[in-house]
């Protein structure tokens, strides 16, 4: 297994309650919560029509998925116990080594920009350390009227389109 790859079978291994989809996806998706499956869904179709190939999409949640605490805010300035920090979302995402970062609400948004030192629009596109960044200000609620899919779809084809196959293995 080269290096790389490596890496992220340690943050798989490391952050599981996290992390879920496929392992070596050329995406992450962020999310404060875990997604519907109709985002989740949306969201791979859209970057397989996007020439990423089958299963895409690593998902990356900063409340465990597992937390009996979902939704509840912990101390003032501090994630909940169960959350991953700014350092944590940091090291997974630059484990990962993604082509694209999704943000898929303003929390992940939020704490992305606290990881990566660099403000970042609440909605629309942005470079994160050399990496091409969407930002959505919440795709469940987007993706439930017509003109809110054409949003999403519209920011998602925004992005580069994949040329060649994926080498990722």
């Amino acid at each position: 297994m080269a290096l790389y790859g490596t890496y992220r079978a340690t943050a798989f291994t490391q952050h599981a309650d996290h992390l879920s989809g496929a392992e070596n996806g050329l995406i992450c998706i962020v999310s404060s919560l875990p997604l519907g499956s109709d985002a989740t869904n949306a969201l791979t179709k859209s970057f397989e029509a996007l020439g990423y190939g089958p299963d895409p999409c690593t998902f990356l949640t900063l409340q465990s998925r597992t937390s009996s605490h979902v939704g509840m805010e912990g101390e003032p300035g501090q994630a909940p116990k169960d959350s991953l920090t700014a350092k944590d979302l940091f090291s997974v995402v630059e484990a990962l080594d993604p082509v694209i970062v999704v943000s898929c609400d303003q929390q992940a948004t939020n704490l992305l920009s606290t990881a990566y030192r660099q403000a970042l629009p609440p909605f629309g596109s942005a470079k994160i350390f050399g990496r091409f960044g969407c930002f959505l200000p919440g795709i469940s609620t987007m993706l439930a009227t017509d003109k809110g899919k054409q949003q999403v779809w519209a920011h998602l084809k925004a992005l580069p389109v994949r040329t060649s196959p994926p080498m990722r293995k």
